[in-house]
């Protein structure tokens, strides 16, 4: 008989799925904590195609990486960034090397364009290993109704309605946050929104102070966002949901020190936000640092939240 070869199967990169089908199918093959209605969900408010990475291995789809741009504040200049929003691989295909020559080419891409790579996640080994440096993480702590006043002296809404100027404000007092335009902004509002997250707003003289978006789910309060202009407007909403629970999970930046206003239990890091440098020349001159480190570089500058 004779010799016949296995055909090796090629793969190939391409930055544009070829259809939106085949993503949902990787998606709810790889994304185990992610339930079927909530990646419907993402694919319906925040795929974009056009920003999307694949990595085919003939006509299958094995690997995908989103990368978006948008524009942090660094020292007072404005700078695009990407950031990944999204990176999922066939459970079939794992441990081979896919993922990260899927990412080696996304940020060869990135490294032509922008001087930083964001990404937020809670499996951080994932991208450690390709150069990416931890800047950030944030937390969840657990406040107790019984330890809250439950007075509310604001005026309180279930909207979230003319939030964006809000959010803005609130991110002044940080830096190298990822600073999404209007319709980012409420693009994340309606995937909140149609993931079953509510919306409560305090006002205070007709001014805007806070927003939080949270679920309650047996006796709990889950609240994934919160900002705020001052620790009033804050004590309010958590006031608010102590009536509605016997208690409250919140989500907060790591130099957030909601402890100084209200007692906090159970501690626990949440995500990881992390940074890779595309091009350290560059970035270096523009800085005007001789900082290599990325995790030295941010920590010099203002607190950064990324949390939404």
């Amino acid at each position: 008989m004779p010799n016949i070869r296995k055909q090796k199967r090629i793969p190939m990169i391409e930055h544009h799925p070829r259809n939106k089908a085949e993503v949902q199918t990787l998606l709810e093959k790889a994304l185990l904590h992610m339930t079927s209605e909530q990646i419907q969900h993402w694919m319906l408010f925040q795929f974009q195609p056009e920003d999307m990475y694949c990595f085919y291995i003939e006509e299958q789809l094995v690997s995908v990486i989103q990368m978006e741009s948008h524009a942090v504040c660094i020292q007072g200049k404005k700078v695009a960034v990407n950031q990944i929003t999204m990176a999922a691989t066939h459970p079939d295909y794992q441990q081979k090397g896919h993922f990260s020559t899927l990412l080696k080419a996304c940020l060869e891409q990135a490294s032509y364009t922008t001087f930083f790579t964001f990404c937020t996640t809670n499996f951080p080994l994932l991208f450690l290993h390709h150069g990416f440096e931890r800047i950030s993480t944030s937390k969840r702590v657990q406040i107790q109704a019984k330890d809250l006043s439950q007075k509310v002296y604001g005026t309180i809404l279930h909207s979230n309605k003319d939030t964006y100027e809000l959010y803005q404000k609130f991110l002044s007092y940080f830096e190298a946050s990822i600073l999404y335009t209007k319709e980012e902004w409420e693009q994340k509002l309606a995937y909140a929104t149609a993931n079953r997250y509510q919306a409560l707003t305090i006002k205070e003289n007709d001014e805007l102070r806070a927003f939080f978006l949270y679920q309650i789910k047996d006796h709990r309060a889950y609240v994934e966002t919160c900002i705020y202009l001052d620790s009033l407007a804050l004590l309010d909403g958590l006031n608010y949901l102590a009536q509605q629970s016997e208690t409250i999970l919140c989500t907060i930046g790591q130099d957030e020190r909601i402890e100084k206003i209200v007692p906090i239990h159970y501690p626990r890091q949440k995500d990881s936000i992390l940074v890779h440098c595309n091009d350290s020349k560059s970035f270096k001159r523009y800085f005007a640092t001789k900082k290599t480190n990325m995790t030295e570089f941010f920590d010099a500058l203002n607190p950064i939240w990324n949390n939404i």
